[in-house]
């Protein structure tokens, strides 16, 4: 999935979110979400600034190596034709030798023999720095590759902690309203919406199980707090999810981790509780 088609699906589904806003009266979320689709905006400008210019570094980049590599080619072929003419030389100078010292043609025959080891030696020399020549272009187009995809991926992963921190805010909002207030059914298809561009785009939210042992967790888990727990045995177990983590499914790299989720866990004496 490509940054540019990633950042669409979101701002899709934030400028719905705009009509979902103008729809009804104001109030703090629709300026959560406001201001969520002013940022979205200016970071899809940057977005598409920064795509246009890194793109335009890789090309100049390109044509630096491919400018090197010609180079080399061209030396190389002025090097195999220098060959090929000290070999000439060395063939004529072989058979008027022949003629005139017909005695020592079999030492005249050696010594040309191991001129043309030499220069052929030579050649297969140049044939493997050619070689090594092109495995290190492979290598530096490989490397520019690389600091693209997490050049971009810095950019996704801040946008989208963005993103999360509004529906942390929404959701932080639905837990002081009663079920039955009138205003939680539309904050509600608020706060789902937002959730459901971020998926779209390749996030996946996720929770560790209540009542799990937290230890073997601690690269998806964060504990922010503690409660005192009934039992011993409740030591070090996940009481409660305090915010909910996200994943990035990266079409080479398999899943990403945007963020821990945050949890409280048991404990004999109890300790700061999430805010």
């Amino acid at each position: 999935m490509s940054m540019l088609r990633i950042w669409l699906n979101l701002h899709r589904g934030l400028r719905l979110l705009r009509r979902i806003a103008a729809s009804r009266g104001r109030s703090d979320v629709d300026k959560v979400v406001e201001d969520a689709v002013a940022h979205a905006e200016d970071i899809g400008s940057r977005m598409d600034a920064m795509s246009k210019k890194s793109r335009k570094d890789l090309k100049a980049l390109e044509a630096r190596i491919t400018q090197r590599f010609n180079e080399s080619a061209r030396q190389l072929n002025s090097f195999q034709g220098g060959v090929d003419s000290c070999l000439k030389r060395e063939l004529a100078q072989i058979r008027v030798r022949t003629e005139e010292l017909g005695l020592s043609i079999q030492a005249t025959n050696r010594t040309t023999l191991e001129q043309v080891r030499a220069s052929s030696q030579s050649v297969a020399e140049l044939t493997d720095q050619v070689a090594a020549l092109r495995e290190y272009i492979s290598k530096q187009q490989e490397q520019v590759r690389r600091l693209q995809d997490g050049y971009d991926w810095t950019i996704l992963k801040n946008f989208s902690l963005r993103m999360i921190r509004c529906i942390d805010s929404i959701e932080k909002q639905l837990e002081g309203l009663e079920v039955s207030s009138p205003e939680r059914e539309d904050i509600e298809l608020t706060r789902n919406e937002l959730v459901f561009a971020l998926a779209g785009s390749g996030f996946e939210r996720f929770t560790p199980d209540v009542d799990t042992e937290y230890r073997g967790q601690e690269k998806f888990v964060k504990v922010v707090g503690k409660v005192k727990g009934d039992a011993r045995e409740q030591e070090g177990r996940i009481a409660r999810i305090a915010k909910p983590g996200y994943f990035f499914h990266a079409d080479r790299d398999g899943k990403l981790l945007v963020r821990c989720a945050e949890v409280i866990i048991f404990a004999m004496e109890e300790g700061r509780s999430a805010e």
